[in-house]
């Protein structure tokens, strides 16, 4: 079954700033689709994103690694990204 996901501000905030990391070739690109299983557990890194999470990295599902199982560059980077930005615009 498909899961909906509510474009919350940090979450399009968080896709605003990942543009620069396109432009770093930090990242190939940016995009939102339907995830199946098969595409999380072939990803190089997975994060979920939200108001109280900000941007939390997942090293594993369903008891199984995602990428060699560790926090990757990404997540930490945008992170950083976003709490930058919310110090320079409070």
């Amino acid at each position: 079954s498909l899961r909906q996901v509510l474009r919350g501000t940090t979450m399009m905030r968080a896709f605003h700033l990942a543009q620069s990391l396109v432009e770093q070739k930090v990242i190939r690109g940016l995009g939102e689709k339907d995830l199946s299983e098969k595409d999380i557990l072939s990803a190089k890194e997975v994060m979920m994103m939200g108001t109280t999470l900000d941007v939390l990295p997942i090293t594993k599902y369903e008891g199984k690694n995602i990428g060699d199982g560790k926090v990757g560059d990404v997540a930490p980077t945008l992170r950083r990204l976003l709490f930058d930005d919310m110090r320079i615009r409070a």
